[in-house]
């Protein structure tokens, strides 16, 4: 939580602000003292995007497999973001020539 505060450039009342809570939750959340309530985890996740989401989505209670069973669109932009766009490229002397792009 402190990683992605910080990583916003945010102090705790503005973090506090943006869920509509106060300095002193964020500040027990961050101690350990208490956690905040699983709408609150929903929001961190959309806040901090891929890859850190996952964390607190599942603070929140949701796994992977059944937001990706219940978002199809979440689904096709986590294979996009495991598969590395490949081209396939041909060197050497030769003239230029077409390539074909890898699936």
């Amino acid at each position: 939580m402190v990683r992605l505060r910080t990583g916003l450039a945010l102090n705790q009342v503005e973090f506090g602000n943006s869920f509509h809570c106060s300095a002193m939750a964020v500040s027990r959340w961050e101690r350990g003292v208490s956690e905040p309530p699983s709408h609150i985890y929903i929001e961190m996740g959309n806040l901090s995007g891929d890859p850190m989401c996952w964390y607190f989505w599942g603070r929140a209670g949701l796994s992977k497999e059944d937001l990706l069973r219940v978002i199809p669109q979440m689904q096709q932009r986590w294979r996009k973001t495991q598969i590395p766009h490949l081209e396939i490229v041909a060197a050497g002397s030769g003239g230029l020539k077409k390539t074909e792009q890898a699936e």
